[in-house]
């Protein structure tokens, strides 16, 4: 077996495991949030909550800055923000589009915000908007694009981007192009801009924009 299929294999591998890390974590974060229990057990997994996600935050935060040696706050420069905002408009114009139906991670947001009676509404916005994105910029755009920098852009870039919209639960191709499209918009902003930040605040922008409109 040459080096590069061994290389290649070995990749596959490691991003099989962070992405049943970032599984995991999802998974607990939305048991958490969106159990149903009572008022004072709800007020219990709101503390616990809180914690588990700033504990997980700073893990990956360790990891990526220690291990991958990425930075993820840098000082901000307007001329990379505008780029991230014009390529985040041109996937959203996109979905706008083709209309996707909702998917299964849609219809569990939309079980968070409709059935937690006893979630407050700030870790909600939490969650949706900076706990999701920061986790997923962190193990797509931040991890994974690092372990296959030996492997060519194509799969560098492919790879992080087919598992992003597998994560999302699409249900039919369209709504798997929709998120492949939003994924390959923020890996495009990532290598743009040569910085995790931007990928990671368009994300955040995305949910937010998301959020709202699920109210209008």
């Amino acid at each position: 077996m040459s080096i590069r299929v061994r290389g290649i294999i070995d990749s596959i591998l490691t991003i099989f495991s962070f992405t049943l890390l970032s599984l995991c974590l999802t998974s607990v974060a939305l048991v958490l949030v969106a159990g149903q229990h009572s008022f004072y057990g709800q007020i219990i997994l709101n503390i616990i909550d809180v914690i588990f996600c700033t504990l997980t935050i700073g893990v990956l935060y360790v990891v990526t800055t220690k291990k991958f040696q990425l930075k993820i706050i840098e000082k901000l420069q307007i001329k990379s923000l505008l780029k991230g905002i014009l390529i985040t408009c041109c996937t959203m114009l996109y979905g706008r589009l083709i209309h996707i139906p909702e998917t299964a991670n849609d219809d569990r947001i939309n079980n968070m915000l409709t059935h937690s009676a006893y979630i407050p509404g700030i870790i909600l916005v939490v969650v949706i908007v900076i706990v999701g994105p920061v986790i997923e910029e962190i193990i797509f755009r931040g991890w994974m694009v690092k372990i296959l920098s030996k492997q060519g852009l194509i799969i560098q870039t492919l790879l992080p981007t087919v598992a992003f919209a597998l994560l999302h639960g699409p249900n039919t191709w369209l709504q798997f192009s929709a998120y492949f499209v939003s994924g390959a918009g923020f890996m495009v902003i990532r290598l743009w801009t040569r910085s995790l930040q931007y990928s990671v605040i368009c994300h955040m922008s995305w949910n937010l924009l998301a959020l709202v409109t699920t109210f209008i």
